[in-house]
């Protein structure tokens, strides 16, 4: 299975990456829709990065709030929204 979010590879980590990644769809899906109503693109994905890790944070045991996790949710924030990396 594909460790996307970098979590330590101990039992049950594939249904944490897997609850990762759905939650993470579902985030950048509505700040896309926003976006596409005239929002800003900047605000929504700190808006989206905060929501995540913040779910990230409520997870034990997996490294979720590590570094490695939270340099891949700015990432794929930034590639989503088509942002640089450095707003």
């Amino acid at each position: 299975m594909n460790n996307q979010w970098a979590i330590y590879e101990i039992d049950g980590y594939e249904k944490i990456n897997a609850m990762l990644d759905k939650h993470f769809g579902e985030l950048i899906n509505s700040a896309k829709v926003k976006i596409s109503n005239d929002a800003d693109p900047i605000l929504e994905g700190r808006n989206v990065r905060i929501e995540m890790e913040s779910f990230m944070g409520s997870i034990e045991g997996y490294g979720t709030s590590d570094t490695e996790p939270r340099s891949i949710l700015v990432t794929l924030v930034s590639t989503e929204l088509g942002l640089l990396l450095n707003q």
